[in-house]
């Protein structure tokens, strides 16, 4: 592998035979095309995200992978943290592991927004967290809070998203969980 463009020409190549053995599987997206994204040099390998009609993954390509069986898990740690990746293999390409971002894909009207969430997935996984940022426990009730105001999970996966959810849920929320689930004494029930 010796250049990004030729990386992305190899990993086009190879789903894009992929993508002939699964012609008339029902999970392709047939508004989007086969496409490497922004594909890197991190330590000894290459990472990046490839798009194609039936899933979107971060991929992560080994400069010397050992044989592995296909399917095989591992805990992968990226620059924000840490991701269940699975081992995959195409014969033009070789081993790689894959961390799942979309599959199906049908939630995307057209290839340029599925372009635009890759990039910005991308962007996501590559960057370190903030270390003023909220621990992952502290975020997993943030959203829990959220969706108890009835925000959509989807709606809470940013950042960005979940500080202007959270806001919205202290100007609005007006009932506490535990208020929730406090029964209020019935009107003419004697004791």
């Amino acid at each position: 592998m010796n250049d990004q463009a030729d990386l992305h020409a190899r990993i086009e190549a190879a789903f894009k035979a992929a993508l002939q053995r699964m012609q008339g599987v029902p999970v392709l997206n047939p508004a989007l095309r086969i496409e490497a994204r922004g594909f890197a040099k991190m330590r000894d390998s290459w990472a990046g995200v490839l798009i194609t009609p039936w899933f979107m993954n971060v991929m992560i390509l080994p400069d010397n992978a050992p044989i592995r069986q296909i399917g095989t898990k591992t805990t992968h740690m990226l620059p924000s943290g840490q991701y269940e990746a699975v081992w995959g293999y195409e014969e033009a390409l070789g081993g790689f592991w894959s961390i799942s971002l979309f599959s199906p894909m049908f939630e995307f009207s057209d290839h340029a927004a599925a372009a635009a969430t890759a990039d910005a997935a991308l962007i996501e996984v590559m960057t370190p967290p903030d270390d003023s940022a909220p621990s992952a426990g502290q975020m997993a009730q943030t959203r829990m809070d959220m969706v108890w105001a009835g925000a959509s999970v989807c709606d809470t996966a940013s950042p960005a998203a979940a500080k202007h959810a959270e806001a919205q849920l202290s100007a609005t929320s007006q009932i506490s969980r535990r208020a929730l689930f406090r029964l209020a004494p019935t009107e003419g029930a004697g004791t």
